[in-house]
């Protein structure tokens, strides 16, 4: 049995919980789903085909838009509100954090300037925990592994030195994972998948702690200069935890969500994060009380 949510009055309640004990959710109410918005994975994409509602974040890294030259009336909504605001976080039930995001590395990939300003503010680690601890479901993909090793060390091991970016080793092509979880293999199903890694350098995560892996695979990843070309057998490519004490859950996938087949990763988001049904007609706007 799959976790079933949907949308009503008092928000995103668990229906029926059909998975193991360290990924169960108590009911957590929610009415809104936030993405955010970064440099190489369209997160909101599955959530598109599925019409589940969400409101945007914009954290772009390469050009940036929440500058006034290219947002003189600052409109959009900017992922420092969302991490940085324990009030505009807790609002969401699901919040979508997208690999190359800004403010979530050592230093901006496309040149030299720092990038951290997100992982060096004790506010935003603060803010997670919170949010996770109080009901919320954390999703982050890749390079946002560096959010989830922030506010939870103990949950993961990485390649590389632990620091930020470190773990940014895996080479890019397929990968066929072999899906662990029976529930998500019964709902593909299929045992293994084609997981396709469209950029070089996504984040090796070698194993987990007190969580679940749902997919895992066979990976080549760059070492030092030395070492050269490194192999890691049976890494977590998917995986989920719900932190001790937390009546929410954090979901980790090393892949991009807009680089699956639809009917997989469509298939991944409601079985490992939650089915939705369409939301109301009230506006988010309207439901916080009025535009910011």
């Amino acid at each position: 049995m799959s976790r079933v949510y949907w949308f009503g009055a008092l928000g995103l309640v668990s229906a029926s919980v059909g998975c193991k004990n360290d990924n169960s959710l108590t009911a957590n109410p929610i009415d809104s789903v936030a993405v955010t918005t970064g440099d190489f994975d369209y997160v909101a994409l599955p959530l598109d085909r599925m019409v589940i509602p969400h409101e945007s974040y914009e954290g772009i890294i390469s050009v940036a838009t929440w500058d006034r030259e290219y947002d003189p009336d600052l409109v959009q909504l900017k992922v420092e509100t969302l991490l940085g605001n324990i009030d505009e976080l807790s609002f969401h039930g699901a919040v979508f954090v997208a690999s190359g995001t800004r403010g979530l590395g050592a230093q901006q990939y496309n040149g030299l300037d720092p990038d951290d300003t997100l992982l060096t503010n004790p506010a935003v680690r603060d803010n997670v925990r919170a949010y996770v601890e109080g009901g919320g479901v954390l999703i982050v993909t890749d390079w946002a592994y560096d959010l989830v090793q922030l506010a939870w060390p103990e949950l993961m091991v990485t390649v590389g030195d632990g620091a930020f970016d470190g773990a940014q080793a895996g080479n890019n092509g397929t990968i066929i994972g072999r899906v662990v979880d029976p529930v998500l293999s019964a709902a593909l199903g299929e045992d293994s998948v084609a997981l396709e890694y469209n950029y070089s350098n996504w984040a090796v995560i070698s194993s987990v702690t007190k969580g679940t892996v749902h997919i895992e695979g066979d990976v080549a990843y760059k070492g030092d200069v030395d070492s050269g070309t490194l192999e890691l057998t049976r890494a977590p490519l998917l995986m989920s935890w719900q932190p001790e004490g937390a009546l929410g859950k954090v979901v980790l996938s090393t892949f991009h969500f807009d680089a699956q087949t639809p009917e997989v990763m469509d298939t991944i988001v409601t079985t490992v994060i939650g089915e939705f049904e369409e939301a109301p007609t009230t506006s988010l706007t309207v439901a916080r009380g009025g535009a910011r």
